[in-house]
């Protein structure tokens, strides 16, 4: 189900790049979103929070005050569980919602969905693990749509909609802001790409003794009950314990094929995306994301930077579709190194769909 996933999100992305209407933007476009709710979401019992939100969703279906979850997401949960829908419906609307709004957000980059569509199944990828912050987060992808089309209004209240989700998304939501207002501002390419190689390849989270106390100074706003773990568990790594909860580490294969995937986009993406109003904002959320994952491996931490490395899918996506639409104007060294970056990109989900195993 994976490989055909893939293999239509290529199919559609080709297609929805060649159309110019916001009409059949969307006739084009519900084929993908279906097939992402319907794969991603009819899963079974696959990640940790899949099994731990089946009880929290039961459990919040009879008595919302149950636990102590924000207040949108306790109403989301009682609502879906009054009028009969099952668990397993509710992470279907939740993968179809988060679709949904990545589409919404990639209307305003029509012309690049030929690889921001794909790109998609990468990025989206922790979905699977933290299912509330990924509700939250569609809610953010929201608001950026309504902030570019100068829609304020709805800008406020899909903010408010994320945060009554997942109170942690504030820190997301204010990052996104500062580098708005830092919209014509980046670092320089080389120093991105000289930080993305210390970070993957040479400093540790172990290396790093303050991670500890900025931890603590986060917590309040994560708003996550299971916070105590991963501060113990951050603590622990520090003092050479190295605990197992909420620890994401990164092989050294899998670091070597980000590290290709995401050096050409960083080199190259600054220039290209300086073209679009907003384009390095995005462009920074992509660096940071690409540059804090490897360093920070605790989940408080991973769950902040696969929000920002999601918008590889929009920063690359607009990369390869500048590059290899004018590849005649480029030596043919930036085409092969465009090239290897792609295929490392979108290995991983093809390698992860051919040996995943059945769990539908």
């Amino acid at each position: 189900l994976k490989i055909i996933e893939f293999i239509i999100f290529v199919i559609y992305g080709r297609k929805i790049s060649k159309v110019q209407s916001k009409s059949k933007y969307w006739k084009l476009s519900i084929i993908p979103i279906l097939t992402f709710a319907i794969v991603e979401g009819l899963r079974f019992g696959r990640m940790v929070d899949w099994n731990l939100y089946y009880f929290r969703y039961q459990q919040l279906g009879v008595n919302m005050s149950y636990c102590d979850y924000e207040p949108l997401f306790e109403f989301i949960c009682n609502f879906l569980y009054q009028i009969g829908v099952p668990y397993y419906g509710f992470i279907f609307l939740q993968c179809l919602f988060l679709a949904v709004s990545i589409f919404v957000l990639l209307g305003n980059f029509k012309s690049s969905c030929v690889w921001c569509v794909p790109l998609i199944l990468v990025c989206t990828t922790p979905n699977e693990m933290f299912i509330r912050w990924y509700l939250a987060f569609g809610f953010i992808l929201l608001s950026i749509h309504t902030f570019l089309n100068k829609k304020y209004v709805y800008t406020l209240i899909w903010l408010v909609c994320s945060s009554l989700c997942h109170s942690g998304v504030i820190v997301v939501a204010l990052t996104v802001f500062i580098l708005g207002c830092l919209k014509k501002y980046s670092l320089p390419s080389w120093i991105s790409v000289v930080l993305l190689f210390l970070t993957t390849f040479i400093l540790t989270l172990s290396n790093v003794m303050f991670v500890s106390n900025i931890i603590s100074y986060l917590s309040p706003f994560m708003g996550d009950w299971t916070l105590g773990s991963y501060i113990d568990n951050a603590t622990s790594i520090l003092d050479g314990t190295w605990g197992e909860v909420g620890i994401m580490e990164r092989s050294l294969i899998k670091n070597i094929g980000a590290f290709i995937a995401y050096v050409p986009v960083a080199f190259l993406g600054k220039d290209i995306m300086s073209k679009y109003k907003y384009g390095l904002v995005f462009y920074n959320l992509f660096i940071i994301g690409a540059i804090g994952a490897p360093l920070f491996t605790v989940e408080i931490f991973n769950r902040f930077f696969s929000i920002c490395l999601f918008f590889f899918c929009i920063v690359g996506g607009i990369c390869y579709t500048q590059i290899f639409s004018h590849w005649k104007s480029h030596s043919r060294y930036i085409v092969l190194v465009t090239l290897a970056s792609l295929f490392f990109a979108l290995i991983p989900h093809v390698w992860d769909a051919i040996n995943r195993p059945v769990d539908m």
